[in-house]
């Protein structure tokens, strides 16, 4: 057997069974879902995601190898919560679950390090998270100790491909066609489900059981790539591309361009600066090619060097927070709200109050 624990709103049961004939899923938490005396068809996220995952199981024959654990996290109000996300995790670090499907998360990088703190405690299950549909940065989805998810943007793409160095964090970019399940959500009851992540969270972990059943292997974010069959790429410019129609508002960037011979001192100076105004209680993130990897809990990132003005545009747009400040070497060109010149002849706190005193008069 294989124990999946879905994290989600509220599982109707009924519901359930009226779209997939299963209502074997044990709910963790009493469900707040009610749809006594409604004549329609309603279908809360959860239940529609854990609808995915058995249809995905059944395509196998393996539904009743897998143990499915409900664990809604709305709060008394019918609300999904942050902090009942958290004991959701924690919950299953006390469990032996093979398998989280998680198709939600939060925007912010302050939640992330709350969240990375239980995901490290999360060593022998496979966290299998949705990042969000606007291509925001979303937690947990952007963490190592996850596997994120998003569905292509580009549909001559491969099925599914895994992403090396991902600059959102989500390795995993899927192509997937329409189930029968949504197909028949739509047909029958005009229930339209727009693309989405959340939808392909439970179809990956629906596979990643059945992989794990018949190799009788333990699963690992190593060879997801190879039970997929996913094809192994870099990131490239495709990757800074944002969903059509989407507009967001985007966060100060300051260019610290620096020469190549004082890299370590612009790397220590880069990270005291950050600290200074994170200490100030401002939310502050690094853009630089002093960087060997990406830290999404640390807000730093490795910026693309032969494609800066995108990789630039991307992440003032997709962070959402605080101020951006893009530490690399002198290039021509490159657009930020302003330079820092000669910042390395500054005072961490001098360049601070610069740079606050700009922003403020705006």
């Amino acid at each position: 057997m294989i124990k999946i624990c879905v994290i989600d709103d509220t599982n109707d049961l009924n519901v359930l069974e009226h779209l997939v004939g299963s209502n074997t899923v044990k709910n963790y938490l009493p469900d707040n879902f009610n749809n006594k005396g409604k004549s329609d068809l309603t279908i809360s996220h959860g239940t529609l995601c854990v609808a995915l995952l058995i249809e995905t199981l059944k395509k196998c024959n393996l539904e009743n190898l897998v143990e499915i654990i409900f664990y809604s996290i709305v709060d008394e109000k019918g609300n999904k919560s942050y902090s009942n996300l958290l004991k959701a995790l924690q919950y299953c670090v006390s469990q032996d679950f093979e398998l989280v499907s998680l198709s939600m998360g939060v925007l912010g990088i302050n939640g992330a390090k709350e969240i990375q703190v239980i995901l490290e405690n999360l060593k022998s299950t496979l966290v299998i998270c949705a990042a969000s549909n606007n291509g925001l940065l979303t937690y947990p989805a952007a963490l190592t100790e996850t596997i994120g998810v998003k569905r292509s943007l580009n549909k001559d793409r491969k099925m599914i491909e895994w992403v090396e160095n991902p600059a959102d964090g989500i390795e995993l970019i899927v192509n997937f066609s329409e189930t029968q399940l949504l197909q028949l959500l739509l047909e029958k009851y005009g229930y339209i489900i727009k693309d989405s992540n959340s939808i392909l969270v439970p179809q990956i972990c629906g596979k990643l059981a059945m992989h794990a059943l018949k190799s009788k292997k333990l699963l690992t974010k190593k060879n997801v790539c190879t039970y997929l069959g996913a094809s192994l790429r870099k990131r490239d410019i495709d990757d800074y591309k944002l969903p059509l129609g989407i507009t967001i508002d985007t966060i100060p960037v300051i260019i610290f361009p620096y020469d190549c011979n004082n890299k370590e001192f612009a790397c220590d100076f880069a990270v005291s600066l950050q600290s200074k105004f994170e200490n100030e209680g401002y939310i502050c993130s690094l853009l630089s090619d002093l960087f060997d990897e990406m830290n999404f809990v640390l807000g730093r990132y490795v910026i693309d060097m032969d494609n800066p003005h995108e990789c630039i545009s991307y992440y003032k747009t997709v962070i959402q927070e605080g101020v951006l400040l893009v530490f690399m070497k002198r290039i021509n060109a490159l657009s930020g709200d302003f330079y820092i010149e000669n910042w390395d002849k500054l005072t961490i706190n001098s360049v601070y109050l610069t740079i606050l005193s700009n922003f403020s008069e705006e």
